[in-house]
């Protein structure tokens, strides 16, 4: 698919916090189409912002986001934002 060509059917954003031990945690959105769709980071604020700046964003399906790390942070009010572009 070409992103350049399309045009955007729905912009989503939001914000997953790591509010339980782990190494990854999830948030719903409204349906998206997972071939049409792509999802990034677009912020973090506490640990993960700082010691776990490698944070991946994953559309998991068409209405779940995860946001994961390599390690389990200590602080369990670490935000992060992410969006998820939905092309036609």
């Amino acid at each position: 698919m070409s992103y350049a060509a399309s045009v955007i059917k729905s912009i989503q954003r939001g914000t997953v916090t790591a509010s339980t031990s782990g190494t990854s945690w999830t948030a719903t959105i409204s349906s998206v189409d997972t071939d049409k769709a792509i999802s990034y980071k677009t912020g973090a604020r506490s640990e993960l912002a700082n010691a776990y700046a490698l944070t991946a964003v994953v559309l998991t399906d068409g209405t779940t986001v995860t946001v994961s790390t390599g390690s389990s942070p200590t602080n369990y009010s670490t935000v992060t934002s992410f969006t998820v572009v939905e092309y036609y």
